[in-house]
C-alpha cells in the first residue's frame, strides 16, 4: 500500500516536471513572437481540448475501461486540469474586467475535474 502511493505521488511529480517544461517552453516560444496579448490567453486556448480528454478518461475511469486509479495519464489530466483551473482562478481574481459566467464555468469545471480525479487517485475508488 505505502508502495503504491510513493508511485502515485511520483507519477504527480512527473506531471507536474512536463505542464512545467511545455509551459516555459510555450512562454518563451510565444514572448519570442507575440508582445501585444498576454500568456494568460493559453488557458482559453487549451481549455476545450483538455475538457474533452478530461471528459472522455474519467468515463472511461467510471466504466473501467482500461484506465485505473495507478494510470498516468489519468494523474496527468488531473494535475493537469488543477493547473489549468488554479491559473484561471488567478486571472479571474486579479482581472479588473467583468468576465461572463461562460469563463467562471470553464475554470471552476477544471477545478471540479481535478479534485474528481486527484481524490480517486488518493481516495477510495469509484465503485
Amino acid at each position: 500500500m505505502s508502495n503504491d502511493r510513493n508511485l502515485r505521488w511520483q507519477k504527480i511529480l512527473w506531471s507536474v516536471v512536463i505542464i512545467f517544461a511545455i509551459s516555459l517552453f510555450l512562454y518563451l516560444r510565444y514572448n519570442q513572437t507575440y508582445h501585444v496579448i498576454k500568456f494568460s490567453i493559453f488557458p482559453y486556448f487549451i481549455w476545450p481540448y483538455l475538457a474533452a480528454l478530461s471528459s472522455i478518461v474519467i468515463v472511461l475511469r467510471i466504466i473501467r475501461l482500461g484506465i485505473s486509479r495507478e494510470s498516468f495519464i489519468y494523474i496527468l489530466i488531473g494535475t493537469t486540469n488543477f493547473y489549468i483551473g488554479g491559473i484561471g482562478s488567478y486571472i479571474l481574481a486579479t482581472s479588473d474586467a467583468p468576465l461572463s459566467w461562460g469563463i467562471h464555468a470553464m475554470f471552476y469545471s477544471s477545478l471540479l475535474a481535478a479534485i474528481i480525479v486527484l481524490s480517486d487517485t488518493f481516495g477510495r475508488s469509484f465503485k
